[in-house]
C-alpha cells in the first residue's frame, strides 16, 4: 500500500494543547478515511510543539461500493404500464435502463448503482484538506490579513503520497515537501523525498514525534540524575508537561543555594513548576537543592545552559524569599483590614464579609455535618482564618498557593494543625481529579466554602453555559457534589444547605431558586458518576427524596442490585405501585386495619421490612425490597385496591402508598425506563374480593 504522511507546521503550540489537538487529528482522520472508502494501516498520529502530523499507510484507490438510490412512487412512475418522464429521469439520473429498476417495500422505484472509485491522491488531498480545517482550535489566533485562524500561526504544511506531493491545502497554505527540524540543532527547512522515511528523517533532524518516548525519555533521564544526588523526581504531571515543551529532550540537572530551603517548600516548588517547568527533587517530604529541566535539542555548551537556568530560579527564589519574609512581619489584624478592603463580588462585599459568612455557617452547620466538639471548635477557627492568605505578598506573586499558605502561615501562627491543615486544603476538589480535604474539618470548611460561591453567583444572577462561566461556578458545583457524596459528612439535607446559603448571601431561597443552585451540582453529579449506572437510573437515584450524602451508597448498591435477579421483580412491583399510589398519601401502618387476608398480610411484611431497615441501611434494602414482591402481587390478585367504596379504596390506596414510599426511598422508580413497566392491572381483580 501506498504511504502518506501530513504535517502541519506551527509555532510553538502550548504544550496543554497538544494532547486534545492530536486526539481530534486521530478522530477526524479515521472517520473520514472511512467515509471516504480508503482503507488504511498503521495510521499514526502525533504532534510536538512546532508540528501536528499523521501519516501511515493508505490503498491506492477507493474501496467499491453499492448503493441503492430511491425513486419516485410506482403511482408516479408508471401510468397503465408505461413509464411516465418521472421513471425515465430516475433511470438516467441512475445511469440504467428503466428495466433494470426495481421497487421497494415501500412502493417505489430503485436502482442499485456502484459508486465512482477514484485514486487515492485526489481523494486523499481534498479529505486532509477538510480535516485540517476542521480542528477545533483553542483560543484561536489570527496572524493574516484575511480570517484564517488557528491556535498557533500555521507556517508550513507538507503532504507526500510515496514521493508525490498530494495537492493538500489549508491555512491558506498550499502543501510541498519541504518540512524542518530541531529549531535549535536543525533550523533550517529540509525536503523530504519520500512519506516512507518521515519519522525516520526527523530524528535525523533532531525532531523525536512521539510524545510518548518523549516523556519516557524525561522521567528515565531525570530519574537517573536526581538518585545521583540522593532523591527522586517522580511528578508525572511536570513530565508530562516538559515533554511537550520540547522536540528532543535533553534532561539537565541544576543546583539552587540551600539558604533557601528555609523558605517553605510549597513556595520552591511552585516557583519550580508552575513557573519555570522545572523538576523539583526530593527524598521523602524533604525538598533537595536541585531542578532538573530539559532543554530542547542537543546543541553545545549544556554548562552553559544550566548555568543560564540556574540565574532565572536564582532570581525567582530570591523574589520568593523577599515576599515570604514581608509576610511575617505582618500580623493578622493588618491582614484583616486589607481583607476588608478586597471585594469579593461587586454587590457581595468584601472577603471579610465571605469569611464572615463562613465562620456564621459554620457555627450553625458544623454539629449538623456531625463534627464533634474538637471538629467543630476547629471548624469556626478555620473560618475565622480562611482568607487571610488572599493578602499576603506570597500568594499576590504565586496565586497558585491561596489557601497553602494560609496554612503555612497558621501553623507558624501557632494554631493547632488541624485548623492550619483545613486553612490548606479549604480549595479542594478544584477538579474531578483532586482529592478531597484530608479531614472532616477541612471537607466542612470547603462545603461550606463552594456553597457560598454558588449562591453568590445565583444572588447575582450568574448563567452558566457551556461556553462562559465567569465565577467559576461549575468548580463549584462539582466540589459541592464530591464533598457531600462521599466526603463522609451528614447526613444532611442539601436543600437545606442550599437555603441556608442562599439566604447568608441575600438571595430568595425559595423552593425553586434552591432547586435552581442545586441542578447545577445535581448536572456536574452525574457526569462525575459518569457509566456506573445507566442514564435514567442514575437520574431516578439523583431524584430520590434520600440526601446525597448517602449517594455513594446508594449507586453502588443498585448496581450491584442491577446485576441479580432481584431486579426485575423488585422494579415491577416499584413501578406497579407508584403508579398507582401516585397523588395519594401514605398511610400510618398502625393507623387503619385490614380485614382482608393479603392486604392484612401486606401491611405486616412491611412493617417487618420498615422495621428491619435502618435508614441509610442500604445494604440491607435489597433483600427487604424483594421480600415485598409476593405480598403485592397477592393483594393485586386477591382484592380490589379501586373498590366503588371511597372509605375503602383510600384505606387500600394508603397502604399501597406506604409501600410505594418504601420502596422509593433509593430512587425514584417513575424515572426508571429500562425496566419495561407491567401492564396496568392496578384495580386488581374485578370481581375481587373485599
Amino acid at each position: 500500500m501506498p504511504v502518506f504522511v501530513v504535517e502541519l507546521g506551527v509555532e510553538e503550540i502550548p504544550s496543554g494543547y497538544l494532547p486534545s489537538l492530536t486526539a481530534d487529528l486521530s478522530q477526524k482522520t479515521a472517520a473520514g478515511l472511512a467515509r471516504v472508502r480508503l482503507s488504511a494501516g498503521g495510521i499514526r498520529v502525533d504532534g510536538t510543539p512546532r508540528r501536528l502530523a499523521v501519516w501511515g499507510e493508505v490503498a491506492a484507490r477507493q474501496a467499491p461500493r453499492r448503493q441503492t438510490l430511491e425513486g419516485p412512487p410506482l403511482g408516479v412512475a408508471f401510468r397503465d404500464g408505461v413509464p411516465t418522464p418521472a421513471a425515465e429521469g430516475f433511470a438516467r439520473r441512475a445511469g440504467v435502463a428503466v428495466s433494470a429498476l426495481g421497487q421497494s417495500a415501500s412502493g417505489r422505484l430503485v436502482a442499485d448503482v456502484d459508486e465512482p472509485v477514484a485514486d487515492a491522491a485526489p481523494v486523499l488531498a481534498a479529505l486532509m484538506s477538510e480535516v485540517l480545517g476542521s480542528l477545533d482550535s483553542p483560543h484561536p489566533m489570527r496572524w493574516r490579513a484575511d480570517d484564517v485562524r488557528f491556535v498557533r500561526p500555521v507556517r508550513w504544511l507538507l503532504a507526500l503520497l510515496d514521493q508525490e506531493v498530494l495537492p493538500v491545502a489549508a491555512f491558506g497554505l498550499k502543501a510541498g515537501r519541504t518540512t524542518y527540524g530541531n529549531r535549535t540543532d536543525h533550523p533550517a527547512g529540509v525536503a523530504l523525498a519520500d512519506a516512507a522515511t518521515y519519522e525516520h528523517q526527523l530524528r535525523d533532524w533532531g525532531v523525536m514525534l512521539s510524545s510518548a518516548e518523549r516523556r519516557q525519555v524525561v522521567r528515565e533521564q531525570a530519574a537517573q540524575l536526581a538518585e545521583a544526588v540522593g532523591g527522586e523526581a517522580d511528578q508525572p504531571e511536570v513530565v508530562d508537561e516538559v515533554a511537550d515543551l520540547v522536540e528532543w529532550p535533553t534532561v539537565f540537572r541544576g543546583r539552587f543555594d540551600s539558604e533557601f530551603l528555609a523558605v517553605p517548600a510549597p513556595i520552591l516548588t511552585t516557583a519550580m513548576v508552575h513557573h519555570q517547568r522545572y523538576l523539583p527533587v526530593t527524598a521523602g517530604d524533604q525538598l533537595l537543592p536541585y531542578f532538573i529541566g530539559a532543554r530542547n535539542g542537543v546543541g553545545d555548551a549544556l554548562d552553559q545552559v544550566v548555568a543560564g537556568n540556574e540565574r532565572v530560579l536564582r532570581a525567582r527564589l530570591a523574589d520568593a524569599a523577599f515576599f515570604y519574609d514581608k509576610d511575617r512581619h505582618t500580623s493578622d489584624a493588618e491582614r484583616r483590614k486589607r481583607l476588608a478592603r478586597m471585594t469579593y463580588r461587586e454587590g457581595l462585599g468584601s472577603y471579610d464579609d465571605k469569611a464572615g459568612r463562613l465562620a456564621a455557617a459554620a457555627a450553625v452547620w458544623g454539629p449538623r455535618l456531625g463534627l464533634d466538639g474538637d471538629e467543630q471548635a476547629c471548624l469556626a477557627r478555620a473560618a475565622t482564618l480562611a482568607k487571610l492568605d488572599l493578602v499576603t505578598q506570597v500568594v499576590g506573586e504565586f496565586p497558585e498557593l491561596e489557601g497553602v499558605m494560609g496554612g503555612v502561615y497558621a501553623l507558624q501562627a501557632g494554631e493547632p494543625p488541624p485548623v492550619a491543615r483545613a486553612i490548606g486544603d479549604q480549595y479542594l476538589p478544584r477538579t474531578a481529579a483532586d482529592p478531597l480535604p484530608a479531614t472532616r474539618v477541612g471537607r466542612a470548611l470547603s462545603l461550606l466554602d463552594h456553597l457560598d460561591d454558588l449562591a453568590s453567583g445565583a444572588a447575582l444572577g450568574v448563567t452558566v453555559t457551556g461556553s462562559t462561566d465567569p465565577f467559576g461556578l461549575r468548580r463549584a458545583a462539582l466540589a459541592v457534589g464530591r464533598l457531600l457524596v462521599e466526603g463522609g459528612l451528614g447526613p444532611v439535607d442539601q436543600r437545606a444547605l442550599g437555603a441556608d446559603a442562599l439566604l447568608r448571601v441575600g438571595a430568595a431561597a425559595d423552593p425553586p431558586a434552591v432547586g435552581a443552585m442545586l441542578a447545577l451540582v445535581e448536572s456536574r453529579l452525574r457526569t462525575w458518576l459518569g457509566d456506573r449506572l445507566p442514564a435514567d437510573v442514575l437520574d431516578a437515584v439523583l431524584a430520590a427524596p434520600a440526601d446525597w450524602t448517602s449517594l455513594a451508597s446508594r449507586v453502588q448498591m443498585i448496581a450491584q442490585l442491577m446485576e441479580t435477579p432481584t431486579w426485575g421483580p423488585v422494579a415491577t412491583v416499584a413501578k406497579r405501585v407508584g403508579r398507582l399510589s401516585q397523588g395519594v398519601a401514605p398511610a400510618p401502618l398502625g393507623g387503619a386495619s385490614h380485614p382482608e387476608p393479603a392486604a392484612a398480610e401486606l401491611a405486616r411484611v412491611l412493617a417487618v421490612v420498615e422495621g428491619s431497615v435502618a435508614p441509610g441501611g442500604w445494604a440491607e434494602w435489597p433483600q427487604a425490597a424483594a421480600s415485598l414482591a409476593e405480598p403485592v402481587a397477592r393483594l393485586f390478585d386477591e382484592v380490589m385496591v379501586m373498590d366503588p367504596d371511597p372509605v375503602i379504596r383510600q384505606r387500600r390506596l394508603g397502604l399501597v402508598a406506604a409501600v410505594s414510599a418504601w420502596l422509593s426511598r433509593p430512587l425514584e422508580w417513575s424515572r426508571v425506563t429500562s425496566v419495561p413497566a407491567p401492564p396496568d392491572t392496578a384495580g386488581g381483580r374485578a370481581g375481587g374480593g373485599g
